[in-house]
């Protein structure tokens, strides 16, 4: 399982979250790539704040960077409404591309992406306190993740970012059980997105042996310096030769 770091980009720039701690993040975005690949990272989470509705973001041309200089492989979480934006993104070097509510919204051009990109489409199941939440709802869907897991998988999607928190957000047991049943029923590659406090709730996950989990994102507990990545990465791959599975390599 890869532990996989967060940024954000907005033209050209690494977006700090406000309490950003962490020695890893720089203004520059292939400057905080090459310190994550040193820090052991082997894929990076890029949330692109600058998608356009026509024409590429002004951020691809680092994402190229961050892929060919780097050598991370990355996916990219952003506003895409277009096939064009879609596929500048691809090009620029992204193993896939994530989208948000439009997933929910307008399933017809999930169809149209999965078919002219076969196997580069990624979507977000969020569970909070139980529920599945959308952003942009007004109204919390009555529908479980696997509904919705079933119904994506239906259009050609192949990777699900997953999270389950409690309703404050926090990451307790049940959530970590919840995971696992979700990995074990859906027949995608699943990286988890919940938020993690500490390299206990790493432990925990790695621990689960969950099929088809591929890899974790450390957003917020990587920003405040709470998890040193390095460290983190040496516990996950030693935790997973200890327990005999072999870690999936992200493709580039």
């Amino acid at each position: 399982m890869l532990l996989i770091p967060q940024i954000y980009l907005k033209n050209g720039k690494v977006a700090f979250r406000e309490g950003t701690r962490s020695a890893l993040f720089h203004e520059s975005p292939l400057e905080t790539a090459r310190a994550m690949k040193a820090a052991g990272a082997e894929m990076m989470h890029i949330s692109d704040l600058n998608v356009q509705t026509v024409g590429a973001s002004p951020n691809f041309p680092h994402i190229k960077s961050i892929h060919d200089e780097a050598g991370l492989a990355i996916y990219v979480n952003g506003g895409f409404k277009t096939t064009q934006s879609v596929d500048a993104c691809i090009a620029a070097g992204a193993e896939f591309v994530a989208l948000g509510p439009l997933a929910y919204q307008q399933p017809a051009f999930l169809d149209e992406l999965c078919k002219e990109f076969p196997g580069k489409i990624g979507t977000h199941i969020d569970v909070r306190g139980g529920r599945v939440t959308i952003p942009g709802y007004a109204v919390v869907t009555n529908k479980t993740a696997f509904d919705y897991a079933e119904r994506f998988l239906d259009s050609g999607v192949r990777y699900i970012l997953y999270s389950d928190v409690k309703a404050d957000g926090t990451t307790g047991e049940e959530n970590f059980k919840n995971l696992l049943e979700f990995c074990k029923k859906i027949t995608a590659r699943i990286i988890c997105t919940s938020e993690v406090g500490n390299l206990a709730d790493i432990e925990k996950i790695v621990k689960l042996s969950a099929p088809r989990l591929e890899g974790l994102i450390l957003s917020k507990a990587l920003d405040e310096d709470r998890i040193d990545l390095r460290s983190a990465i040496v516990m996950v791959n030693d935790l997973v030769i200890a327990s005999g599975n072999e870690s999936t390599i992200a493709e580039f």
